[in-house]
Order: structure tokens, then sequence, then C-alpha cells
């Protein structure tokens, strides 16, 4: 993520070139070359101790970005359009629910305002395609 703005940008810089090395290393050791022990270790040491932060940082996201409540998508039929009745909302509603004629589609919506759509939200969708990729691909 290039615009990235200042010291989240620098940690996570510091995170990839982390990753970076031990991916390195790890081609090293598959290819033949000689790896020493202490230098796999520490290269391993050093992910590890990003582990915890990352998590918290998922975690923050998907406090923000998670089901909650529900939404109606309503093709309302000629007699229950809203120009047309002098219902209340949650009455109107009802008798749009009731309705055959009307399409009344519920579904769930994301907390964070602004989220498009009904739930999962592309926030939600695209962490859970990255970690859920990722387990895959190490399964």
């Amino acid at each position: 993520m290039t615009d990235t703005p200042g010291p989240l940008a620098a940690a996570l810089a510091a995170i990839r070139e982390d990753v970076s090395a031990a991916d390195a290393l790890a081609a090293r050791m598959k290819s033949g070359g000689g790896v020493r022990v202490a230098e796999f270790n520490a290269a391993q040491d050093r992910l590890a101790r990003h582990v915890p932060a990352l998590l918290k940082a998922v975690e923050a996201v998907l406090a923000l970005h998670r089901p909650d409540g529900y939404s109606l998508a309503v093709r309302p039929c000629e007699h229950h359009s809203v120009t047309r009745t002098d219902l209340a909302a949650a009455d109107l509603a009802a008798a749009q629910r009731a309705c055959p004629d009307c399409r009344v589609t519920e579904y769930a919506r994301c907390w964070q305002h602004g989220c498009p759509g009904p739930w999962p939200c592309p926030t939600y969708s695209a962490l859970a395609a990255e970690l859920l990729t990722k387990e895959k691909d190490d399964a």
C-alpha cells in the first residue's frame, strides 16, 4: 500500500523487509545453500514479534466491519409506493413485506457507516480472502 501515511507505512515496510529476509533464507535453504541456525532463528524471531500487532490490527478492522442489523431492498407495487401511501414508515415496510406484488429483500448490512451493499462488506471480504487463501496455501 503505497498511499499509507507516515508511521504506519514505516511499520509495514519493516514487516515486509523482515518477511523478505526470511523468505530469502528459506529459498537459500531449499536450494541447498548454507544457512546458520542462529541466522535462521533470528529471522523467525523477527517475524514472530510482528504477529501480535498484526493480529490486533486485523481484529480492530473487523471490530468496525461486522454484520449489524438488517436493511430492506424494496421494489414496491404501485399501491405501496412511498409516494402513493399515507402509512408511517414502519407500517409501510410491514405492508410491503406482506404484499405479494411488492419485491422485498432483507439483507444483513455492515455496522460501519458507508459500507456499500449487503454483508459481507468489501473490507471484510478482502481480509477473509487474504487470510483464508493463505491458510489454504499453507495446508
